[in-house]
């Protein structure tokens, strides 16, 4: 399900997990595909997420993409992150810099 924010633009709604949930179906529940699409659509900024046609979508989409560093584990390195877009976004929040950029 989708809602309409006029500041945000179209959000998806997360779907709920029972508080009362075992931390194993926890685990689940966040990797499972409707958590984690709903997520990954509601990093979309609203230029993105409001627009109806896909050539536009894809080459918006791409430009947002290339925000994001791609820098996927590598063994024998400590990597930042496992290079999830959920993950960097996070460390966007907490710092304000990805990738070493401002």
């Amino acid at each position: 399900q989708f809602k309409n924010n006029p500041r945000q633009g179209t959000k998806a709604n997360v779907p709920a997990l029972n508080n009362k949930a075992q931390r194993s179906m926890a685990t689940h529940y966040e990797n499972s595909f409707g958590v984690k699409a709903a997520k990954l659509w509601n990093l979309l900024p609203r230029e993105i997420n409001t627009i109806t046609t896909l050539g536009p979508l894809k080459s918006l989409l791409a430009k947002f993409l290339k925000e994001f560093p791609d820098t996927p584990p590598t063994q024998g390195y400590t990597a930042t992150n496992n290079n999830s877009l959920l993950e960097w976004n996070l460390q966007k929040d907490l710092s304000g810099v990805i990738g070493g950029r401002t």
